[in-house]
Parts: structure tokens; sequence; C-alpha cells
């Protein structure tokens, strides 16, 4: 049975701290949806078990199967336990700059109500 770590593609809790106190505007979140992640051993998964990449973007389906807590530092992390049914790899999230000011793109992209000339792509 794998046992892994799957985090949501966030900037960490004790992160968000030290930025919202080092900025009034910023405000800190926990992570949405901490998970450790187990894929079970089952016909499925026969071959090769998938395995996520450092930040990259997945989508897991499964059944909640419990809760873990662990002691990291001095702060108790609490994390469902998630037995993973499906894995879906969507690859990374690249911002595109902004179009120069003079572009045509940019001119046809102004022309409509609430348009933006920022783009993303996922690749």
């Amino acid at each position: 049975m794998y046992h892994g770590l799957f985090y949501p593609a966030q900037v960490p809790f004790q992160m968000q701290q030290k930025l919202a106190a080092a900025d009034t505007n910023i405000v800190a979140q926990k992570s949405v949806f901490p998970i450790l992640g187990f894929i079970p051993d089952s016909p499925r998964f026969k071959g090769k078990k998938p395995v996520p990449w450092v930040k990259r973007y997945v989508s897991v389906g499964g059944y909640i199967a419990g809760m873990s807590a662990s002691l990291e530092g001095e702060t108790l992390q609490e994390r469902f336990r998630v037995e993973v049914d499906h894995l879906a790899f969507l690859g990374t999230y690249t911002p595109l700059a902004s179009t120069p000011a003079g572009s045509s793109s940019t001119a046809a992209a102004s022309s409509s109500a609430g348009s933006s000339n920022k783009k993303a792509r996922f690749s």
C-alpha cells in the first residue's frame, strides 16, 4: 500500500501566518482540505500505483477513512485519511504575462465589457 501526502495547491499555513504578520492587508487562512491519501492494493492499480508530483494539480476521488493528527513543531496538524479510488493529473498552473498595451489582441479584449488582458494556462 502506498502512503503519501497530498496537499492543496496553496501557501502553507505557517507561511500565511508570517505573511499576515508582515502585512495587515493579508488574512491568514488554513488549507482548504488537507488530506493523507493512500492508494489501496487493488486490480485497478496492479502494475504501478500513481504518484503525484510536487507542485502539480491533481483531482482525487475516494472515501474518507478517518482522521490523522501529527505534531509538527508546536502545531497539531490534522488531516483527513482518504482511500484514493480515482486520481487524475491536471498539470501545473502557468500564468501568462500581460500583453503589451499596443497589441491588437489587447484592443480586442478591452472592447468587450469586463474583460482582462491577463490570461492563464495549464500545461
